[in-house]
């Protein structure tokens, strides 16, 4: 797995058929459409990334969104 950290997130991601994403401990549902070549999540449902990376921090942005997570 590859550790990272975006705005004071810890991600740990890894790039497969079957990725994984893991931010601040916290397992995010991760899909792949193999045929697109693109990485989908359940909380970002109409946005499709080229890499995990790239879903991992979109994630992290959705999350610090107000409203989003418990935010104010």
């Amino acid at each position: 797995m590859h550790k990272t950290d975006y705005k004071s997130k810890k991600i740990e991601y890894e790039e497969s058929t079957a990725p994984k994403i893991v931010i601040d401990d916290e397992p995010v549902q991760v899909s792949h459409d193999s045929d697109a070549g693109e990485y989908n999540a359940g909380e970002l449902p109409y946005r499709s990334f080229k890499t995990v990376k790239e879903l991992a921090e979109a994630v992290v942005d959705q999350r610090l969104q107000p409203g989003q997570d418990g935010g104010a």
